[in-house]
């Protein structure tokens, strides 16, 4: 045994090594334990044999050496595990960012600036844009994630902005409103503004333009939907923009979205501005309202001081229209029941003299439905036009018996249309307040006698330009306005069907057509009730 020289070093050898062995334990068991282990090297090195207790030292201290590796091993993984860490990488549109303890972290920091976008801008939808975040998982020994710092990095790279819904015209922008809803609100208060029979049917109707249809579908329905009453006067056939007319979604900044209010009424006073004009010789209502392209309403209800189509050189008119960013177009249908007159037959009598008459059947009036379209932007009458006429109730002629001699000259008291394919472009009665006293046609450029007659007037008139008058001898008299030129003298006799003129555009006139009307004892009558 080298190393040792007698018992006693092997001894304090051996229970040194125990002791290392047992260091865990406490400090007060140590020194019994000490004792112990040098009782039991006694008794072991005075009862065994040398080489048996080299083996039994040995055997026992491999078993102590191999109980500490295996509790050392043990704390070591434990201690290990314990201080062993994961955190989530954060990058941002592939640029990495830092690190945060979990996920739940950044998605709680998102849901809190959400929150304060709604906050700060009640009523207007924000959108977070946080760019697109990925994550990266590591597990590591005391390893730590920086929220805090990664956190406030991330949020001072998000931005915002707001949702506007923009009403769109011809590819201007007008403004911006929240929400889709608000947009259409506006574009159907639009169009009820001009168009009020429709108003019932708005939350049905779909909003159309007229100079684009993207669902063909959609615009039947509206149509169908639209007011139609068989009791009142004037029904919808149509309605819609004038202009090409889109809602669309935008970014934009808080402060540019309008309430809904706020944009309707820009939209509705649009780009007006005062217009002055002073009237020129030879100037006319119709005239001065073709040279402006507004409608002769517009002339009217702005001077209140014109009478009876009456205006003179100096005069100064207010043409100021007001011009909405949208135009509305409404097409609307009006229905009205008008008196057919008793036509009035004559028969011969060989027994009565020249120029007597008598009547032997007293006649009665008739009714018919006539049917006008008329086309209207902002409320303003562009055109108006007889689409229909149908007879509800025949009239009952007057019968005259007369003498056998017909006397030349005198009218039958049935008239005939003095246009050939004719078209009513102006009908008979008020207009914006006014009287309209005839019928006005365009056609065949040969205008003739309605009924025979003796010719009263060739001339020019005020405000009709070139006219011709026929007496019909009858109490019935008819006027034939806006002439180019006369193909009769006064006086003249004249059939019916004979030629009178040629269709002009003279006088108080907006195109070449012509202005017929009919006087009935001195009072003018509703042409289309006797012809």
């Amino acid at each position: 045994m080298a190393g040792f020289g007698d018992m006693s070093r092997m001894k304090e050898a051996v229970a040194s090594f125990v002791k290392k062995l047992g260091s865990n334990r406490s400090s007060k068991d140590s020194n019994t334990e000490l004792d112990q282990q040098h009782d039991t090297a006694d008794a072991v090195i005075s009862t065994t044999p040398l080489w048996r207790k080299k083996s039994i030292i040995i055997g026992g201290a491999i078993l102590a050496v191999s109980a500490a590796v295996i509790i050392g091993v043990q704390q070591y993984q434990q201690y290990i595990k314990s201080n062993t860490f994961e955190i989530v990488h954060v990058y941002q549109d592939g640029t990495y960012i830092g690190s945060v303890e979990k996920v739940e972290d950044v998605q709680q920091l998102i849901e809190e600036e959400e929150l304060e976008l709604a906050n700060n801008n009640p009523g207007i939808s924000m959108e977070l844009k946080t760019g697109e975040l990925t994550y990266e998982s590591e597990v590591g020994y005391k390893i730590a994630a920086d929220t805090e710092t990664t956190l406030s990095k991330l949020e001072q790279s998000f931005a915002s902005h707001a949702v506007g819904v923009a009403i769109v015209v011809d590819g201007k922008t007008l403004g911006y409103v929240k929400d889709e809803i608000a947009a259409s609100n506006i574009l159907n208060r639009l169009q009820t503004q001009y168009a009020p029979q429709v108003a019932t049917a708005e939350d049905a109707r779909q909003i159309q333009s007229l100079s684009y249809n993207a669902n063909e579908e959609e615009a039947d329905s509206a149509q169908q939907q639209a007011a139609t009453n068989e009791d009142e006067a004037v029904t919808i056939k149509d309605v819609g923009f004038v202009e090409k007319v889109d809602i669309t979604l935008d970014q934009v900044e808080p402060t540019v979205i309008l309430e809904e209010e706020e944009l309707y009424k820009k939209i509705i006073d649009g780009s007006t501005k005062p217009t002055k004009y002073v009237v020129q010789k030879g100037d006319c209502i119709g005239c001065i309202a073709h040279k402006f392209g507004i409608s002769e309403q517009v002339i009217y209800e702005n001077n209140p001081f014109i009478e009876g189509d009456r205006i003179t050189a100096g005069d100064e008119l207010d043409l100021t229209v007001r011009m909405p960013d949208i135009t509305v177009r409404s097409v609307e249908q009006l229905v009205e029941i008008e008196e057919i007159a008793p036509p009035i037959e004559y028969v011969k009598n060989d027994s009565m003299r020249e120029g007597e008459s008598k009547t032997i059947q007293e006649g009665a009036p008739g009714s018919q439905r006539l049917i006008y379209e008329i086309t209207k932007e902002n409320g303003y009458i562009l055109s108006e036009e007889l689409v229909e006429k149908e007879v509800i109730e025949e009239a009952v002629p007057t019968i005259i018996e007369k003498g056998t001699m017909i006397i030349a000259g005198t009218g039958t008291g049935s008239f005939a249309y003095p246009v050939s394919n004719y078209r009513v472009s102006s009908k008979y009665g008020k207009r914006w307040g006014r009287m309209h006293s005839g019928v006005d046609f365009t056609g065949d450029k040969t205008i003739k006698a309605s009924d025979a007659g003796v010719v009263e007037f060739v001339g020019t008139k005020n405000g009709y330009g070139k006219t011709v008058i026929i007496d019909h001898k009858n109490g019935y008299k008819t006027l034939y306005g806006h002439l180019n030129s006369y193909s009769v003298s006064e006086g003249d006799k004249v059939a019916k069907g004979d030629k009178v003129g040629v269709m002009g555009n003279t006088g108080r006139s907006t195109g070449v057509h012509l202005h017929f009307e009919i006087w009935k004892n001195g009072n003018t009558v509703n042409p289309l009730s006797y012809l």
